[in-house]
């Protein structure tokens, strides 16, 4: 709970609500995912981030004119045409009962069935329109933009360097996936239609008003001029109020990330009573803005009360004054208008609110999508350049640097030369940060070049894709890949392959049994019951599936026991011993089972030669082979 300062003074840790009202509720659910626009501000180096002005972004009519183009033009001038419609069939039966009480005045009883028709009518097309409004927005609209925007969004995501990842908080993009398509599906709908019905219903009222008391015309400029301020002053204010809150939420959900995260370190060194009290304080400052937002609310409906109060005193002292060109049904249809006016348009000032906070979702996907630096796609073709067998796998480093693109001085890589012939085994090693990973990285094209080429085959790979790289390529990192779903949907990845081609594959790698007593091929495959020496050699298999002229294994048995670790490379030698293998290990007791080992330090190739000939010598490598105790 709130004290009258904002701060918190009472919590429920189990069941923490401040908010009941629905609108409100989607109000705020709408400016949190405003946290990511804040947080790209803030990012000098952020990929995505634009100009300091990007609050205002959600005012832009190209952001607009990007959701209803998604939408597609013909659902959404259905929308807005059938949203008019039953602003107009929800209002018109107020002047409509004046027509029919004027005509009954002279005529009683007279065309009963033909007032009470229309009447009847009205309600009847309302109804119809509402359900068609809903229908457009939520069967048409959402569906569309939704699909539309995740697959923009999932395209850039699948194309952008790895450099991206080391500059951009994986919480943002997340975000982008989750909340802000989550506002797309089920706030921004409802806030589109709330502000179309309460705009069609204000416009509406607006003509029935003047019509009915046509000298209430003149006023209506002035009104509209202040109502025009009084929104303008609100949204400014609110927005305002919503950075401050968003602001004071970014850490709370940080905070939240890192314990899950810690959380097993947060019980080893008992830290929970201080996290408990951290965590509290990020609450109660997250709160002390909502509670402002809270109080500009309120502000917002004394005013618009008070405005129609002085349009109802300024009606009846024109009926008053005016009474011989006044009529009691005009008078009262005004007053019944102007009574209905008041919530209505509280009612669309908050939904234009909501709609244009959750329009930033639009604005940052839209910005996400245009903005976002990813690899272009060349033209070039692996597959069909001309080439001998003889070079399917060999590889080529020839002077390689490269950079996470933090500080281009600073490279992971720097001056790589290095030859692999087809069949070749290489093993990479050398210490934590020596730029092991960030050569294969380079290799699936996955990092960008800071100068230098990789050559596969005889052809520069900056001319291909990332997928026509990594058609040649095997990889199995140190986690091993596995999806939900069956066994065979695991092993071939919606490929296809014979029972006997998985049989071979799960033989070949001893685990065949271990399949059968889970439930075969078809079972549902549970990561939890499989042990990570089991899942690698299942990835393994899964390699030998769909053999490729490279395999390379990432730190792949770092994590799995000795007995594990030598079946993987028995595999390796026999059913991939026309392959070119490169192996990325920090383990060296089967080193010699290569042909070759490369050694990195600081960035830079070391040493490159046949482990046997280094470890008879003076050299990094014998250092590294003496400090892992290796026999």
């Amino acid at each position: 709970m709130l004290d009258e300062h904002g701060t918190v003074t009472e919590h429920k840790a189990d069941n923490f609500e401040l908010v009941d009202d629905p609108l409100e509720v989607a109000e705020d659910n709408a400016a949190d995912s405003n946290a990511n626009l804040v947080a790209d501000q803030d990012s000098p180096t952020d990929a995505t981030s634009t100009s300091p002005d990007k609050m205002q972004v959600v005012r832009d009519w190209a952001v607009y004119r990007y959701y209803f183009k998604s939408a597609r033009l013909p659902l959404s001038l259905s929308f807005l045409g059938v949203s008019l419609l039953v602003a107009f069939c929800y209002n018109f039966p107020t002047l409509w009962l004046k027509w029919w009480s004027d005509a009954n005045a002279v005529s009683p009883n007279n065309n009963l069935g033909f007032y009470l028709g229309i009447y009847a009518m009205l309600a009847v097309v309302a109804l119809i329109g509402l359900m068609m409004v809903c229908w457009v927005m939520f069967v048409g609209m959402v569906y569309k933009v939704g699909e539309k925007c995740h697959n923009r969004m999932l395209d850039i995501v699948m194309r952008v360097p790895i450099a991206f990842f080391a500059l951009n908080d994986t919480g943002k993009t997340t975000n982008r996936f989750g909340q802000d398509l989550q506002l797309l599906d089920t706030v921004l709908p409802m806030s589109a239609i709330n502000t179309a019905l309460f705009a069609g219903s204000c416009l509406v009222q607006i003509v029935i008003i003047s019509y009915a008391a046509n000298y209430m015309a003149a006023t209506l400029p002035v009104c509209l001029v202040v109502v025009y301020m009084v929104q303008r002053y609100y949204l400014n204010t609110s927005r305002q109020l919503r950075v401050l809150e968003i602001e004071a939420k970014t850490p709370l959900y940080s905070a939240f990330i890192e314990l899950l995260d810690g959380l097993a370190t947060v019980r080893a060194f008992r830290w929970e009573q201080t996290l408990e009290k951290s965590n509290y304080r990020k609450v109660q400052d997250s709160q002390t803005a909502m509670y402002l937002l809270f109080c500009i609310q309120r502000w917002l409906n004394l005013v618009l009360d008070l405005i129609v109060a002085g349009l109802a005193i300024t009606l009846a002292c024109l009926a008053v004054g005016l009474k011989e060109k006044s009529n009691a049904s005009s008078i009262g249809v005004a007053l019944s208008n102007i009574n209905t006016f008041n919530q209505t348009l509280a009612n669309l000032i908050k939904a234009w609110t909501t709609l244009e906070t959750t329009m930033g979702a639009v604005a940052r996907i839209r910005s996400f999508v245009k903005e976002t630096k990813v690899m272009k796609h060349p033209n070039g073709n692996l597959t069909s350049t001309p080439r001998s067998e003889s070079l399917a796998g060999m590889l080529e480093f020839q002077d390689v640097s490269a950079s996470y693109g933090i500080n281009d001085d600073d490279l992971a890589l720097s001056g790589v030369n290095m030859t692999i012939k087809q069949g070749e085994k290489i093993a990479i090693c050398g210490r934590t940060g020596s730029g092991k990973s960030t050569l294969i990285l380079c290799l699936s094209k996955m990092l960008e070049l800071a100068s230098g080429s990789i050559i596969i085959n005889g052809v520069n790979v900056a001319i291909l894709s990332p997928d026509q790289v990594c058609s040649s390529l095997n990889i199995i990192t140190q986690e091993p890949l596995i999806i939900s779903g069956t066994v065979r949907f695991n092993a071939t990845l919606g490929n296809s392959a014979s029972e006997a081609e998985l049989l071979s594959a799960f033989q070949t790698v001893g685990i065949w049994d271990l399949i059968q007593e889970k439930g075969g091929l078809d079972a549902e495959m549970q990561p939890a019951s499989w042990s990570h020496g089991q899942r690698q050699l299942f990835c393994l298999a899964r390699a030998l599936l769909y053999k490729k002229p490279i395999l390379i294994l990432d730190e792949a048995a770092s994590n799995v026991d000795s007995a594990t670790e030598q079946q993987m490379q028995d595999v390796v030698n026999t059913a991939f011993r026309d392959n070119t293998v490169i192996s990325v290990t920090h383990r060296l007791g089967s080193i010699f089972c290569y042909d070759k080992v490369a050694v990195f330090d600081k960035g830079v190739l070391v040493e490159y030669d046949d482990p046997h000939a280094l470890l008879e010598k003076p050299s990094v490598f014998a250092e590294l082979y003496r400090e892992s105790g290796a026999q």
